[in-house]
């Protein structure tokens, strides 16, 4: 809101109701209730099952003492003996009931979230004044004492994180009446907090020595301050949870509710059916996700010549590149990793114009701008504010913050398999580059292994495969088995991987490294269309995802692929098997010669071309 491009704390509260994000009609119908696998779910109350059996043991009006917990963990909550009893509303939201709290109604719960490193709570509730504070869930500590509170608080937004009232919702009528979904995540060993309203992300903010060490009060401000007004659902998880979770929990509450407008985006005063609804984008793996693509084929060019290299700063067709492998998008600008250049060259989406960000000419200097140097760059990932880069011929991974052009070195210095700490950790010929904002996953092409690097450390570890050993065998970590893996994206809570030389798409389940093949066969290629291992594949490179389907540059049958992600059928978006060109066109009578990287925007596919040198745009 403060129009510098990031969403941080240092956005101030809009006062224009069309700035806030809701849930567009495409997320609830594609919403999933498959959160309940999620690991550390630690919590879970719905208003509409208080009792554990849809509330059928319940009526309209009465007072509820006890609220079942859903996550099978059985922390139960039970009302506090100094308050009163909240009572049942029926048939309040979506034909679902509602608890109904009176500034006197409390639950508490046992100390279960005592020992927790992070945490997040996420609540679907509204108030009923706007004089006082109001909140949902209460917990926590900070080097003041002071509980952490998720809620409403009567200051000019955010209350100060440090004296622990975390206000969400500021002033704004529209959204303190009207039910909202409420998020803190909670990092403690980096002291941060982190704030979203109906899935829109308001940042991070410090807060010195926070620790979890109270129980959780449900319908509480801070203090003595309790809710005067409704909660429909409350979900406590025993971790930070990434913004794909996030975005699925939003998916299944908005779904289930049926919030369909919470913001007066046509501005007359009212939330209603007239309110058109905001998209909802998600940055996850160096692409935007949370929203299917829809396309119809249609291929254009957007910058660069085929088959005319070089490395002119212009716009569209005028603009030159060498051999550029990767590409990553943060929504507005395209990133390119111009390989034989040495550079990395950023796109305007909008206009076309192409400008170099950061490198000029072979070597490892760590520097700013043109003053920094790579050695044939081939991987690109974003989390919007950086660009993390593999920097193959240095064995290295870099780091290019977009704002500066500042670049680092975050780990790696010479050939090799070492897990370690920065430049102790080795890597040989690091390929494809993803990130869930936390980690990054790095395609480790010659040593045929998944690396993990925490970002916040620059910590390296072998997530799966085994240095040195190529295979295609299915396994867990070091079981498993690759043969130089090229392209890399994740979901944030899978990874799926492009098996160059296997011809295959494979899947890692980050919480416990286990590795499936979803798609093509080991050793065998072709351009089959088909589900699962009847697919064929040659040489697959680059590999993103939507959250639902997995797009594929296909580099040697110089094809565009897509793989359903639920049910594994494989299709052919553009191009045509064994046919190379760069004819425009639509489907099959486009060409392609040797696509390798590809990202998208939320809206389009955007695809490099190696011996075109080219980004092609598929709509």
């Amino acid at each position: 809101s403060d129009g510098d491009g990031i969403l941080d704390a240092s956005d101030p509260f809009p006062t224009d109701p069309s700035k806030w994000i809701s849930f567009p009609q495409e997320l609830r119908d594609n919403a999933s209730d498959n959160f309940t696998a999620m690991n550390g779910l630690a919590l879970w109350l719905d208003a509409s099952n208080v009792d554990g059996d849809k509330n059928s043991s319940l009526s309209d009006g009465d007072a509820v003492g006890e609220w079942k917990d859903l996550s099978g963990n059985g922390n139960d909550l039970t009302q506090t003996l100094d308050s009163t009893k909240p009572s049942l509303a029926n048939a309040t939201l979506n034909g679902l009931s509602t608890l109904s709290f009176n500034s006197d109604s409390l639950f508490s719960t046992k100390n279960i979230i005592q020992g927790y490193s992070d945490l997040t709570v996420i609540a679907l509730y509204k108030t009923n004044q706007q004089n006082s504070d109001q909140g949902t869930v209460f917990f926590g500590e900070t080097e003041y004492g002071k509980g952490i509170g998720l809620g409403y608080h009567d200051d000019n937004g955010y209350h100060n994180f440090q004296w622990g009232v975390i206000a969400i919702a500021s002033k704004i009528k529209e959204f303190i009446s009207e039910f909202n979904v409420q998020s803190l995540t909670l990092d403690t060993s980096q002291n941060e907090l982190g704030l979203y309203l109906n899935g829109k992300n308001y940042g991070v903010s410090e807060s010195s020595n926070i620790s979890i060490s109270s129980g959780i009060k449900v319908g509480q401000a801070r203090d003595n301050q309790k809710l005067n007004g409704s909660i429909a659902e409350v979900l406590i998880f025993s971790k930070k949870i990434n913004d794909l979770e996030l975005a699925k929990i939003n998916n299944y509450l908005s779904n289930k509710w049926n919030l369909t407008s919470t913001v007066d985006s046509d501005g007359d005063g009212l939330m209603d059916a007239d309110d058109p609804e905001p998209t909802v984008n998600n940055l996850m793996g160096g692409t935007i996700q949370g929203i299917k693509l829809n396309l119809s084929g249609v291929v254009t060019t957007l910058a660069g010549s085929a088959e005319n290299s070089g490395n002119t700063d212009a716009t569209g067709t005028a603009a030159r590149f060498e051999s550029p492998y990767a590409i990553t998008t943060d929504g507005n600008s395209l990133y390119i990793a111009d390989t034989s250049n040495h550079k990395i060259r950023k796109v305007e989406i909008s206009s076309g114009i192409v400008t170099t960000l950061a490198g000029s000419s072979s070597g490892s200097t760590d520097g700013t701008g043109t003053s920094a140097k790579f050695k044939s760059p081939i991987g690109i990932t974003t989390d919007g504010l950086n660009l993390y880069v593999t920097d193959k011929g240095n064995h290295r991974i870099r780091k290019v913050e977009i704002s500066s052009g500042i670049v680092t070195t975050l780990a790696g210095s010479s050939i090799g398999s070492t897990d370690g700490t920065g430049t102790s950790a080795k890597f040989y010929d690091p390929y494809g580059i993803t990130t869930d904002g936390s980690n990054l996953y790095v395609a480790d092409y010659r040593n045929h292994a998944i690396r993990k690097i925490v970002i916040s450390t620059g910590d390296v570890s072998t997530l799966a495969g085994s240095a040195g050993l190529s295979g295609s065998t299915d396994g867990t970590g070091s079981a498993a088995k690759f043969y130089k893996p090229t392209g890399i994206t994740t979901d944030g809570i899978d990874l799926y991987v492009s098996d160059y030389m296997n011809h295959t798409i494979r899947k890692i389940s980050i919480s416990n490294s286990m590795v499936t093949t979803i798609a093509g066969l080991a050793g065998k290629t072709g351009s089959t269309d088909s589900f699962g291992t009847s697919a064929r594949f040659n040489h697959p490179h680059g590999i993103i995802t939507d959250g639902n389907t997995l797009f594929i540059t296909e580099q040697l049958n110089h094809l565009i692929r897509n793989v359903d992600i639920s049910s594994g059928e494989v299709t052919t978006i553009a191009g045509s098997a064994g046919s190379t060109g760069s004819t425009n066109g639509t489907g099959s009578n486009a060409r392609f010669n040797q696509p390798t990287g590809i990202t998208n925007n939320g809206s389009y596919l955007y695809v490099i071309e190696r011996i075109n040198n080219t980004i092609r745009k598929i709509q």
